[in-house]
């Protein structure tokens, strides 16, 4: 895909998740990072699910709902509140929003590989900027 608001999410530890909106969400304690995802629904349709990053245990968590679009909005408290298409298609978004209390509704989600990569960039930085030469 080349289209400019597809990327790939990189985190400092080398986490990565590809084919991600650049309208990602952490959440207010920083454990979590809500990032929709574009994927194909039957091989033919694009459309997005929603990513939950465990920041902590370094593990990502994938919806089985997907929309035409979904904006995450508010993180606060583990409550997630997302903008979400409507079924009319991607410039349509529904007036009430989505409401997902992650800390007891991420065992439905679908825990999913994500690539590391081998050379992480929280590496140590030494007094002239160098990025592990010491």
């Amino acid at each position: 895909m080349s289209n400019p608001t597809v990327g790939t999410l990189k985190m400092t530890t080398g986490l990565e998740v590809p084919r991600c909106s650049p309208a990602f969400l952490w959440s207010d304690d920083s454990r979590y990072l809500a990032v929709p995802q574009w994927i194909r629904r039957l091989g033919l349709f694009l459309r997005q699910r929603l990513l939950i990053v465990d920041a902590n245990a370094e593990k990502v968590f994938a919806s089985r709902f997907t929309y035409w679009l979904i904006d995450p909005k508010n993180f606060c408290d583990g409550r997630l509140e997302l903008a979400i298409s409507s079924s009319s298609g991607i410039n349509w978004m529904r007036p009430e929003r989505l409401v997902i209390d992650v800390r007891n509704t991420l065992d439905r989600f679908k825990l999913i590989p994500s690539g590391h990569n081998t050379t992480p960039t929280n590496k140590a930085v030494n007094r002239s900027g160098e990025v592990g030469r010491f």
